[in-house]
């Protein structure tokens, strides 16, 4: 799709580089150093792009420090909700969902779920495509801070659920509405 991808490296507090279009924060699993949540927030801060997404680990999403992911999107009007996943039934060969299995944390979003409004999701959109994201963490919008946008990426079905940790099953959840 014409997108060119490189790594940054902040561990040497280096600046994002100003030819970065889309900054990509996928799943960390530790807080930042502080060089590198200075340099993100400089970079959001300036006009630039961030994508991020907690990781199923929930390390990053605790908001046990303030160089956590869930730390960093708050302030930009992003909050990670930690209590649960989103789940949704799954599709069965008798047409009837399928609810109360770990599989309902295997969410597939459409193309009717991806925004044409983003160079991220456009192509895939477009191509008919689909995500899948599993044991997926809930996003709740605030308000942006002033001059900033906050675009919908993805949005789930209608019929899927935020299920809360169960202590009671093995698997941790008991998979239903």
């Amino acid at each position: 799709d014409g997108f060119a991808v490189d790594r940054w490296d902040g561990h040497g507090g280096g600046r994002i580089s100003d030819d970065c279009a889309v900054l990509a924060i996928l799943g960390p699993e530790q807080p930042f150093t502080p060089a590198e949540a200075d340099a993100i927030r400089d970079f959001v801060d300036t006009g630039g792009r961030l994508v991020a997404a907690p990781g199923r680990l929930d390390r990053s999403a605790g908001g046990e420090s303030d160089r956590d992911l869930a730390a960093l999107l708050n302030p930009f009007g992003i909050r990670i909700v930690t209590a649960g996943v989103i789940a949704e039934p799954r599709a069965t060969s008798t047409g009837k969902p399928l609810y109360e299995s770990p599989q309902c944390a295997e969410l597939r979003i459409g193309s009717d779920g991806l925004s044409a409004s983003s160079p991220v999701t456009q192509p895939l959109k477009r191509a008919d495509r689909y995500v899948e994201m599993p044991f997926s963490k809930s996003l709740e919008r605030s308000t942006p801070p002033t001059g900033g946008v906050l675009l919908t990426l993805l949005t789930t079905e209608s019929s899927a659920w935020r299920d809360l940790p169960n202590s009671s099953t093995p698997t941790g959840h008991d998979w239903k509405i």
